[in-house]
């Protein structure tokens, strides 16, 4: 579950951002050699994040027309961090490891990192405050925060993947200083910029599912099916038992539930069903025959084998199964329900790209003959000329194979997910990390220390 509001207001308690990103000093109050620095290099990574210059373009490009006077303060500010370089180069600083030789240096150059006011008792100068609150560039900077926020309440599974300085720089941004306003900036392009690295990585992964070698082409698809039909690939068993009968029945019921409700999956989305009463009726009398074919089949099961005795039983069943001519003659077409659903042509038309789709995931995926199904690929070809028997079972087995291409998808997908969240220090969904440990329980339950468990069990 994503990160609420009340977790990250729980989690980052009443601290403000400023004092996350205070800056400590020296025992005796002095601003260090070393601190001095780190101020400078933060200074100099906000503007290259405005105008161009650094190791990578700016994330924040000042706007065409409205860059003046930002983009003469930032120019002021490279200038003067370079030279805070220089002095802090020298001989003496380097010996002594402070920032500055006298202690009344130290404040004038932490106030041009303070607050608003400052601006005022600075006059021209202070470059870096007024870059920070500039009302353009504050506000571009306010908005690029609370997007990485946003990032993180939405991807975040628990108090490890929540950062309280981003929260914190975010709810506090109007009265921070100029100091914490870049330092959370700095650490909202870091974070942002680690999310977008790793679900980069996470996409490349999942383009290994465009599979990992050639296509099927269309020859070694003619080839591997063979020059046999679809209706010859899986015709109707020649011995109706009572058995056969009843998996012919349990078969019919499927290719039913494929179309409307009622089966342990839902139906497949075909406008045609949904828009005709007509079909759903003659779906309603499909089950009901067979419903009473089945009681028929589960009474005689234990008496007799032989499901159809007579030939002529057993050609009127196979017609209920048959080709589209067998709906010609008109006066009997009702008595054949299965054969209209399946050559009415709206709906016939919408199986048939389902089918299609199914043949196009399997060329486009499948890396050899073992990925290779004749039966989809001779049930495309021979669409038009197939039995209702037939084009059930084309039906079915497309719907099985994109199932099947989906689940798997659904399990690359989650692999992959986790190693992503593994990669930016968060935790899978399914991590046991929070609970405590066997000997942890052991230890409250028993009241024997998991120091002398793990000595007894070794």
């Amino acid at each position: 579950m994503p990160i609420t509001e009340q977790q990250a207001v729980e989690w980052a308690g009443s601290v403000t951002a400023d004092e996350l990103t205070a800056l400590p000093t020296s025992s005796n109050g002095r601003l260090t050699l070393q601190r001095c620095h780190q101020m400078i290099s933060v200074s100099t990574a906000v503007v290259h994040c405005l105008i161009p210059g650094g190791a990578q373009p700016p994330v924040l490009p000042l706007p065409e027309g409205r860059r003046e006077p930002a983009s003469t303060w930032c120019a002021h500010l490279l200038t003067r961090d370079d030279r805070k370089r220089q002095t802090l180069s020298g001989a003496r600083l380097i010996r002594t490891g402070l920032a500055n030789t006298n202690g009344a240096d130290d404040d004038r150059f932490l106030r041009t990192f303070g607050h608003k006011q400052e601006i005022a008792d600075r006059g021209p100068g202070s470059p870096f405050l007024k870059i920070m609150y500039d009302p353009m560039v504050s506000a571009m900077m306010h908005n690029y925060v609370q997007e990485a926020v946003q990032w993180m309440l939405k991807g975040g599974t628990s108090r490890n993947s929540f950062l309280p300085l981003l929260w914190a720089g975010f709810r506090d941004w109007a009265t921070s200083s100029a100091w914490t306003r870049g330092v959370v900036f700095l650490y909202a392009k870091e974070y942002k910029q680690r999310v977008q690295a790793a679900l980069h990585h996470h996409q490349q992964s999942l383009s290994c599912l465009t599979l990992d070698s050639m296509p099927i082409t269309e020859h070694e698809a003619t080839a591997w099916a063979g020059p046999q039909s679809a209706d010859d690939l899986i015709p109707i068993p020649e011995r109706l038992t009572w058995i056969a009968l009843r998996l012919i029945l349990d078969f019919r019921t499927a290719v039913i539930h494929c179309l409307v409700p009622g089966g342990l999956t839902p139906p497949l989305s075909f406008r045609r069903m949904s828009a005709s009463l007509q079909l759903q009726e003659l779906c309603r009398k499909v089950l009901e025959r067979d419903a009473t074919r089945r009681q028929s089949c589960d009474e005689a099961l234990y008496q007799d084998n032989i499901a159809i005795p007579s030939q002529l039983h057993k050609a009127a069943f196979l017609r209920t199964l048959g080709h589209v001519s067998i709906l010609e003659d008109h006066l009997a077409r009702h008595n054949y329900p299965f054969v209209q659903l399946m050559f009415d042509p709206a709906l016939d038309a919408e199986i048939h790209a389902y089918i299609a789709e199914a043949v196009r995931i399997m060329m486009r995926y499948g890396t050899s003959q073992r990925s290779f199904i004749p039966l989809l690929w001779a049930g495309l070809r021979d669409w038009e000329t197939c039995s209702a028997w037939t084009r059930g079972k084309i039906l079915l087995a497309a719907r099985n194979y994109r199932e099947a291409v989906e689940r798997g998808k659904a399990q690359h997908v989650k692999f992959k997910t986790n190693e992503l969240l593994v990669s930016m220090g968060l935790e899978p969904n399914h991590s046991l990390a929070h609970l405590p440990s066997l000997t942890a329980r052991q230890t409250r339950r028993n009241g024997i220390s998991e120091c002398e468990l793990r000595a007894r069990w070794g």
